[in-house]
């Protein structure tokens, strides 16, 4: 039974892996290769930008640390959540491919176009 692309479109912004499968077996499919590129690079920004959250986190709790304020711990909670909200973007982005609209991202988009055609 053949699975339908809108579902292999969300499930390329919600699973990390599958839009590196959808893009290497889906050919034919413009849209769907569009969607795996962008959702692809959507995660891959996700991720470099907690990761750069969380350093400057641990290194601004720990300067408030060294200087006496003790909200190190209130610096390092909000990185998580903002972390989350980025994940409930990437979730949007699988509910609006999954109703077949395509939100073309800033400069992700552009390089999507290019690597789906």
């Amino acid at each position: 039974m053949p699975i339908d692309g809108k579902i292999l479109a969300a499930a390329s912004y919600a699973v990390g892996f599958v839009p590196i499968v959808v893009y290497l077996t889906m050919k034919d499919d413009k849209s769907l290769r569009f969607h795996a590129v962008q959702a692809f690079l959507a995660q891959v920004g996700v991720l470099v930008f907690g990761m750069a959250l969380l350093a400057l986190a641990f290194v601004f709790s720990m300067v408030l640390l060294a200087i006496g304020i003790p909200l190190g711990l209130f610096v390092m909670l909000i990185a998580p959540i903002l972390m989350f909200v980025a994940y409930l973007g990437l979730l949007f982005l699988a509910w609006k491919a999954y109703s077949g609209q395509a939100i073309k991202l800033p400069i992700i988009g552009n390089i999507a176009e290019q690597y789906s055609n």
